[in-house]
């Protein structure tokens, strides 16, 4: 009976349960997410203050990199600054009469000359002006040689005939920039040459005033000035501090110039006559004198009345023999590639030399026009005259022509093929 009851209402009561089963899991269910939710609320704001404390790494790198792109810009400027000083003795123009470009050196390149006039252009092209100029850069790079001389090697831009107009101003400051560029193309064999002939103090405990030793590149010298009556003599030691043999010089000598009292006052010359010296070796050595004095000559004996306090300096005296650069076979501006992108440099045949600058010629050549062939002209009639070779010569193609077409429609009792104009091509001329 009980069984039936229950069987009966068995929908209500699983209904009960199942009810009673869905508010507990909201119940617990709602707690979970609530704290669920809070406890990532309080993540994010933990977050959002740290974020807001903390200094983003892309605003330091931003700011170091704005200082060192400040501190570039002064460095950039300190260096300007410094070749500009060191590159200032080259922008300047040649020496004149009366000084009479010296306020241009002043100038920025192409700026207006100020009293420019026909009398400046012709100072400037003068020989003793603009020629002494290139004659004066290319002495300092004595003794390096130039190969069929300066005027050869430099002339892709030396202008050798002005010609008889005025330059302009424009003109000039073209011309005294080649000559810039050269002076700073040659400098670098001056500087060269200054260092291979200058000898350096060398510091001694046991030096005097009149015994010393000198250094250069090559060479070492240990001078000292000895008594020898009546009159004082400077005695040498020549060592080669170089490995290889070294030749002394042309005409089988050294040359070295010693200055026997300051700097400013003038040198002696001092010659050491020989071929060679061994490398690592001192001039003259033997095995019971490894390191004697050169033999001394007439010329190293010191003249009375010359002043000997010290022996200040000394300079090699450099030849065509002794020079590290031996002679300059050609300056050139002109750089081409060829097929396998290799720089070439002229003037040579296959690349486009850079001619120099013609300012005065006039081009009053035509550059000649080819025309399309004309049609050939019909035979002439025999009673149609032709203009002699002396009319021609007289009148002129043009004129000849002219004469012998109207003379060709004078007059009825002509042919008609004389009176007829031979047909001509209408192309248009190439």
């Amino acid at each position: 009976m009980k069984t039936d009851a229950l069987k009966k209402h068995h929908y209500w009561a699983i209904a009960g349960v199942s009810v009673l089963l869905v508010v507990l899991a909201f119940v617990m269910l709602s707690g979970g997410v609530s704290e669920a939710i809070d406890g990532r609320q309080t993540a994010i704001k933990t977050d959002a203050a740290n974020v807001q404390k903390a200094t983003a790494p892309g605003k330091v790198a931003i700011s170091d990199i704005e200082k060192q792109k400040a501190e570039l810009e002064k460095k950039k400027d300190t260096l300007w600054k410094e070749n500009w000083e060191k590159q200032s003795t080259l922008f300047t123009w040649p020496k004149a009469p009366n000084n009479l470009f010296d306020e241009y050196n002043s100038l920025k390149f192409g700026a207006a000359l100020k009293g420019y006039g026909d009398d400046m252009a012709q100072v400037f092209a003068r020989t003793s002006v603009y020629k002494a100029a290139y004659e004066d850069m290319a002495s300092k790079v004595a003794p390096t040689r130039f190969v069929n001389g300066w005027a050869a090697v430099l002339g892709e831009r030396y202008i050798a005939d002005w010609g008889p107009k005025r330059a302009e101003q424009n003109q000039l400051w073209l011309a005294v920039e080649d000559l810039w560029v050269h002076k700073a193309l040659l400098d670098p064999i001056r500087a060269v040459n200054d260092e291979a002939a200058r000898f350096s103090r060398v510091e001694d405990a046991k030096d005097t005033p009149l015994k010393r030793i000198f250094r250069s590149r090559s060479w070492q010298v240990e001078f000292e000035v000895a008594e020898q009556a009546p009159n004082r003599l400077l005695k040498a030691k020549l060592k080669n501090l170089t490995p290889q043999m070294q030749l002394l010089g042309s005409n089988s000598a050294l040359t070295l110039k010693v200055w026997l009292d300051t700097p400013e006052t003038p040198p002696i010359e001092f010659k050491i006559e020989g071929e060679f010296v061994p490398g690592n070796s001192y001039y003259g050595a033997t095995t019971k004198d490894p390191a004697p004095y050169v033999p001394t000559l007439s010329s190293h004996v010191l003249t009375p009345g010359i002043n000997v306090t010290e022996i200040a300096k000394v300079e090699q005296v450099l030849d065509d023999r002794t020079a590290p650069i031996r002679q300059i076979e050609t300056v050139s501006l002109t750089m081409k590639e060829d097929a396998n992108n290799r720089i070439l440099f002229g003037p040579y045949s296959k690349i486009e030399k850079l001619l120099p600058p013609e300012f005065w010629k006039e081009d009053t050549t035509t550059a000649p026009v080819s025309r399309r062939p004309r049609a050939p002209r019909a035979a002439p009639h025999p009673e149609c005259p032709r203009p002699s070779g002396g009319e021609w010569m007289a009148r002129g193609v043009g004129r000849a022509r002219r004469a012998a077409r109207i003379a060709s429609q004078a007059g009825p009792s002509r042919p008609a093929n004389c009176r007829k104009a031979t047909p001509r091509s209408t192309g248009p001329s190439t």
